[in-house]
């Protein structure tokens, strides 16, 4: 069964090497929103690609992306971030506004250009910032002769619930990561994300996210920070599920099971003829 490879699908592609405002592979720019808002479209195409890689149409199941189920049932928890957060961060912030940052994209930080690029956004901010920093990028930074400045508190990486309670309570987030824009666009917390292109357009689509690209030479980082802010405190509907795609995935399992038809590629179940693949 595929539907692992589907749900790779479904978040419209991977893009690392392709201007992702060129097109959206399988889904048109022009009508990207009105067919994520409306299942009944985003259902015939993500089938349609499906059949595109030889997937069957009839076991093809369409759930929505698991992070909105998480965020939907834990997010009474992250509130309990603190506790788990060293005096350091919590003196730090003391009650005032502050920007969370990561970066750890190899392409970000092992190329010396793009790498400046993002320590200078940083540090065009006038926000306190939190950067929860992975060892590589901390290797890679002191290897440098970059400086962060001093409203920068560098930490090492924390754990799921201290990292959800400072992107909730953050004003904006700097991020490289794919899930990280994700989880901010689901809980209304504006991001810059920093790719040069990206697997998550929506975030762009639905105005909760700004472009950021390293690899770009000439940057008003000045500019960059100010769009960030002018989203700050405003709305959107995300694109990733209503929080019930656990359920879907779960039940089609069940299902399958008590159908015992989870051998569903055989030559029989495909809808087209692929008789050239069983040739002798």
């Amino acid at each position: 069964m595929k539907v692992p490879q589907l749900k790779k699908i479904l978040e419209i592609k991977s893009c690392h090497n392709i201007d992702w405002e060129d097109n959206y592979s399988w889904i048109h720019q022009d009508n990207i929103l009105e067919v994520l808002k409306d299942k009944n479209k985003l259902d015939p195409e993500v089938k349609k690609q499906g059949l595109k890689e030889g997937i069957a149409d009839s076991i093809i199941k369409v759930t929505g992306n698991p992070i909105v189920d998480i965020i939907k049932e834990y997010e009474h928890l992250f509130d309990e971030g603190p506790e788990y957060l060293s005096e350091d961060v919590k003196s730090f912030i003391n009650s005032e506004e502050f920007v969370l940052v990561t970066s750890h994209r190899r392409e970000n930080i092992f190329d010396k250009d793009s790498f400046e690029n993002i320590i200078n956004l940083i540090n065009s901010t006038n926000f306190k910032v939190v950067f929860p920093m992975g060892y590589s990028t901390q290797r890679v930074l002191k290897d440098s002769n970059l400086n962060l400045n001093d409203n920068v508190l560098v930490i090492d990486p924390v754990g799921y619930l201290e990292f959800m309670y400072l992107l909730k309570n953050s004003k904006y987030c700097i991020s490289d990561s794919g899930t990280v824009v994700e989880e901010a666009c689901i809980l209304g917390i504006p991001s810059i994300q920093m790719r040069y292109s990206t697997e998550r357009p929506e975030v762009y689509e639905v105005n909760s996210s700004i472009k950021f690209d390293p690899t770009n030479k000439k940057h008003d980082f000045n500019i960059v920070h100010e769009s960030a802010e002018n989203l700050i405190g405003k709305t959107w509907s995300h694109p990733f599920g209503n929080g019930d795609s656990s359920d879907i995935i779960v039940n089609d399992l069940i299902n399958l099971s008590k159908q015992n038809s989870f051998s569903k590629h055989g030559k029989e179940d495909y809808d087209f003829d692929i008789s050239r693949s069983f040739l002798q």
